[in-house]
């Protein structure tokens, strides 16, 4: 890990002078102050500091913080943004593909860092937009790897490549506008004793006018006007340009803005960002690839770079893995202990082969059976349905079985089913958070996917999310000789009780809210038998997973444990 002593010569052999900053906090407004060390600092707006002089400062004080000169000389120039808001703002205005350096402030802030745009005499001013100032001429930014009084760390998300990139010419007009100040009331507080710049800007003139033409025609397409609609608006416009285009290369103009917005119809970080609402967890970068079906190289760096842009405020980075992400949720529901209004408690639920034994069954909670195919998952659904219906409303979605099969079962198992009040069957294959009754049970046999299999456990977080007083069981496909299904581990996450099936076996896999604190379910294993395709009948009593001995239950009734569990 660099040392700031060793940053901060780093920064100095790219040709970006650097000035000590003292790292303290303001004890009134927690703020840090970042005032520069050095009495007299500006003549390195001028010169890059020598080696000698880097190393000196830094031992003196060795806790400084790196400032990194901007302007003109340094040709760096950086937006800082202090809210999510201001962030999310600036994007709008930076190409997909733009890969820039990107650093992340102690207070969760971003500098974003281009080349400094030539003759602009831009100098540095705050809430040129809410929440967002620039530093040029006459200013500098602090830089990783810097600690502030507070010993948080500023770090990069996107480190420096060989060079800086140009401003883009839309964000560079938008700052151009909002740093014009009509009076000195309405100037904001300077930095260094300068004063905000005070270049006058308008749209459609001379080096600007291809980047306006895109903007308007970007703007209209989204708004869905048509392309003739878009076209004869670009045309008025481009022969009121400043100067105005040549009549030869009106129409080409014209094709060139309306081919850019029509390349900017498929937003892929929008794109992204729907896709992570569906990840609970880590998901890789293929998965993105993948899920979103990138295959060309251009839309799989887009992606690449639209991460990078959101870690540390959608997601972050999993250890030193490469290209390994977590969401970040930050969202809270507060629990009120004094309000036991909605407390219901345990919920009288029974299941097949006697797991309500070991466990307390809780409203909105999620229960899974994970079985090897022909391994008896919807007869246990089945059985668990006649169990409980007499008691609750059942809702029993079925991806597999039709009417006719579905009734050809239950003349075996549940004759009288027709007459059940409670006992509500579809067809259903998918988007089942869609149709969840959140106070009722619902049994879901079952839930697949194709391909993507990464995706299921945002399918069962959907569906987590609609409970309210009841609950749901899911029954999962897994492949043979696994504890869990297509998806993998994360499938257990929201799970309360977490089944396995194979051949003649089930397992407790995972298993919350013990009846009895002191023994631990998980591990269980017992072993059955199915006859007549819905009848369960334990063949052993429960046993923990690997023991000879098998575990007597408190009532050790052995002809209760033999009977079937139906």
């Amino acid at each position: 890990m660099q040392t700031i002593m060793e940053a901060a010569l780093w920064y100095s052999k790219k040709g970006w002078p650097v000035i000590p900053i003292n790292p303290a906090i303001d004890p009134v407004t927690k703020k840090g102050k970042k005032k520069p060390l050095l009495p007299t600092w500006e003549e390195f707006q001028k010169r890059v500091p020598t080696e000698k002089e880097i190393t000196e400062w830094w031992q003196k004080w060795p806790t400084a913080m790196v400032g990194v000169i901007t302007g003109e000389f340094s040709n760096v120039f950086a937006i800082d943004c202090d809210t999510e808001e201001a962030y999310q703002k600036i994007q709008e205005y930076l190409p997909e593909s733009l890969v820039l350096p990107i650093a992340q402030t102690p207070r969760g802030g971003k500098h974003l860092w281009f080349s400094y745009p030539k003759k602009s005499n831009l100098t540095v001013a705050a809430s040129v937009l809410p929440g967002t100032d620039y530093r040029g001429n006459g200013g500098y930014i602090i830089s990783p790897p810097s600690q502030n009084g507070a010993n948080r760390s500023y770090q990069w998300l996107i480190e420096p490549q060989k060079e800086l990139p140009e401003i883009p010419e839309s964000l560079l007009a938008l700052i151009n506008k909002n740093t014009i100040y009509s009076n000195v009331g309405k100037i904001p507080p300077v930095y260094n004793g300068l004063q905000p710049s005070t270049n006058v800007y308008n749209m459609f003139q001379e080096g600007t006018r291809d980047q306006d033409l895109f903007h308007i025609a970007n703007q209209l397409k989204r708004a869905g006007s048509s392309v003739e609609e878009i076209s004869q608006v670009l045309e008025i416009l481009a022969k009121n340009c400043n100067p105005p285009f040549p009549e030869k290369e009106l129409e080409e103009k014209i094709k060139s803005a309306l081919k850019r917005a029509e390349k900017r119809e498929r937003p892929i970080v929008e794109e992204i960002k729907e896709f992570l609402g569906l990840q609970p967890s880590t998901f890789s970068l293929q998965n993105v690839y993948n899920g979103l079906h990138l295959s060309t190289r251009e839309d799989k760096k887009t992606a690449w770079i639209a991460l990078r842009r959101m870690e540390g405020t959608i997601v972050e980075r999993v250890g030193s893995l490469h290209g390994t992400y977590k969401v970040i949720d930050k969202t809270l529901k507060r629990i009120d202990l004094k309000d036991k209004s909605d407390l219901l408690g345990e919920l009288p639920i029974k299941f097949p082969l006697g797991i309500h034994e070991f466990i307390k069954v809780m409203p909105k909670c999620i229960y899974i059976v994970a079985g090897e195919p022909d391994s008896g998952k919807s007869a246990y659904l089945m059985n668990f349905a006649k169990k409980n219906c007499e008691k609750y409303p059942i809702h029993y979605f079925s991806s597999e079985m039709g009417k006719a099969e579905f009734l050809d079962r239950l003349q075996y198992l549940w004759p009288e089913a027709e007459n059940e009040f409670n006992l509500n069957f579809y067809e259903r294959s998918e988007n089942f958070d869609e149709v969840i009754f959140p106070n009722d049970i619902n049994i879901i046999d079952y839930m697949t996917l194709y391909d993507n299999f990464f995706l299921m456990a945002g399918l069962i977080n959907a569906i987590g999310k609609k409970l309210k007083d009841g609950i749901a069981f899911i029954a999962l496909q897994k492949p043979p000789g696994r504890d869990t299904a297509l998806g993998g581990d994360r499938t257990k996450d929201l799970a309360r009780l977490y089944l396995a099936l194979s051949y003649q076996q089930m397992k407790i896999v995972k298993a919350k809210n013990w009846r009895e604190p002191k023994f631990n379910p998980n591990r269980l294993t017992i072993s059955y038998e199915i006859w007549q395709g819905c009848h369960f009948k334990n063949t052993t009593s429960w046993k923990k997973e690997g023991q000879k001995n098998e575990w007597q239950n408190k009532s050790d009734n052995d002809e209760r444990r033999n009977e079937p569990f139906t």
